[in-house]
């Protein structure tokens, strides 16, 4: 094939990507330099930056190379090295609003930046600080890192709950998107979150005031009800922030919310002005839409719908935590990572331990992870089961995925729903983080949940010991007596 002139003798994409390639192997040449401390990892780094303006340039010139370039940078093994923000520097068109987000541990703020990397596209985002509410997990950015612009964080202390809050939140949101907009122009498309409902207020006004915006709006969780079945208290104010959403929302067509709660208008809003309306799994949907006394909103809800569960991450990524952890080879080792909640618990998994014969015991460990590792050590300690089940406090985030792959099986549960609700509409998050790992899962499970009908390895239900204690038996192995 005769190559045109301009790819000849000009710069034609051809030798433009050429000159990426060029680049891309002298940044892995510099990935190469030797020395591990810090004044070698700096001269890498340093070297990598300077690298950069052939792949800037390609870019603009060709952005829809981004996933070959992505691929290329990739392949050479450059992902722990690569300057991706300088690279995304002043790139991204799109937004992402939300409340939690990385660095802090929160299981929100973990799924949302799970979420932009799977989606693969340059993001702003905005969010607030929670210095005062959750602990920060540095290891979390690497998440959502490669795929990351600006990030800014609206200081002063959080409230998931407060209507002042909330208003606080957008104002803060506003003023961060126009300034942004200033230097880039208006975004293309939305993204928020809710936990906490912080995030779907914000949205609402942005697409009012930016009707060409895409606005997609996840739920977390039911907003309106609470685990328990109580409908969450707090009620909205009649400000500018209100006068505002009403008066979209009947723009749009429907009636304004006769509640004044402010998490049963997180939901309505998002039914009423997004475009885009995302649940974490069906049952989640179905139940959400169900409760929803505003029919028209309901309907309206329904056709912009879709369920996804929570993403699962590349398997690069279950290497990259330093973890310490020995496991006795000689035991059959058991991971459990979560916290312990009124509705959700480990009691038909540990009387199923504690029915096992001393030789039997003497072949299994459970592991538990969890953020109030006291009170589980003193359950234990009652049940005198300090040498079957040992008790840490959570991991961060990359060293977590990386204990995901040592253990022999990973125990998730559902939550209680039964004597609450017609059905189960959670999906453990841990299950999407388990799923990488290569690990079996163990389910214990509530009857037509939506993780009795995944396919796991090992899987009992919920309060039912015996069923436990045979799933016990089987990972033990065949010389276990019968109960």
């Amino acid at each position: 094939m005769t190559r045109s002139l301009r790819d000849r003798f000009g710069r034609g994409p051809g030798r433009r990507y050429r000159e990426v390639g060029t680049a891309l192997d002298r940044i892995a040449s510099a990935a190469a330099l030797p020395g591990d401390d810090r004044a070698a990892a700096k001269r890498r780094r340093k070297q990598a930056a300077a690298e950069l303006g052939p792949v800037r340039a390609h870019l603009r010139a060709a952005p829809e190379d981004e996933g070959k370039v992505r691929a290329d940078i990739s392949a050479r093994g450059l992902d722990e090295l690569f300057p991706w923000r300088r690279l995304n520097e002043g790139r991204a068109r799109d937004l992402a609003v939300l409340y939690c987000f990385t660095p802090y541990q929160d299981t929100s703020a973990l799924v949302a930046a799970r979420r932009i990397h799977t989606r693969g596209v340059v993001t702003d985002v905005i969010s607030q600080q929670l210095d005062d509410t959750r602990q920060t997990d540095l290891s979390s950015r690497r998440i959502a890192r490669e795929f990351l612009d600006q990030t800014r964080i609206l200081e002063g202390p959080s409230d998931h709950g407060s209507w002042e809050h909330v208003r606080t939140f957008v104002e803060g949101v506003l003023a961060e998107v126009s300034a942004l907009e200033a230097e880039k122009g208006p975004y293309r498309t939305l993204y928020t979150r809710a936990m906490a409902a912080h995030s779907h207020f914000a949205g609402a006004v942005l697409k009012l005031r930016n009707p060409d915006l895409h606005w997609t709006a996840e739920f977390s969780d039911p907003l309106h009800l609470n685990a328990y079945g109580e409908v969450r208290a707090n009620d909205v104010a009649d400000d500018w922030l209100v006068a505002e959403i009403s008066a979209g929302i009947e723009a749009a067509g429907f009636s304004v919310p006769a509640t004044r709660r402010l998490f049963t208008w997180a939901e309505l809003v998002a039914y009423a002005l997004a475009d885009d309306v995302l649940f974490t799994n069906s049952h989640q949907q179905q139940f959400m839409l169900g409760y929803c006394e505003d029919r028209a909103l309901a309907d309206r809800a329904a056709t912009i719908a879709r369920s996804e569960h929570q993403p699962t991450l590349p398997p690069s990524f279950y290497r990259l935590g330093r973890v310490d952890y020995d496991l006795d080879p000689g035991v059959v080792n058991i991971g459990y990572f979560g916290h312990f909640f009124r509705t959700r618990g480990l009691t038909e998994v540990v009387e199923a331990i504690s029915r096992l014969d001393p030789q039997e015991r003497s072949r299994v460990r459970l592991h538990v992870f969890t953020g109030s590792p006291a009170a589980v050590v003193q359950e234990v300690a009652d049940r005198g089961l300090g040498d079957v089940v040992s008790v840490r406090g959570y991991a961060g985030f990359l060293p977590f995925l990386t204990l995901t792959t040592l253990f022999d099986v990973l125990l998730v549960n559902d939550a209680v729903t039964t004597d609450v609700f017609d059905i189960n509409p959670y999906l453990p998050s841990k299950v999407s983080d388990y799923l990488g790992s290569g690990t079996p899962i163990w389910g214990v499970y509530e009857p037509g949940s939506i993780l009795s009908g995944l396919e796991i390895a090992h899987r009992s239900e919920l309060g039912d010991a015996h069923g436990a204690l045979a799933v016990l038996r089987r990972l033990i192995g065949p010389s276990a007596v019968s109960d």
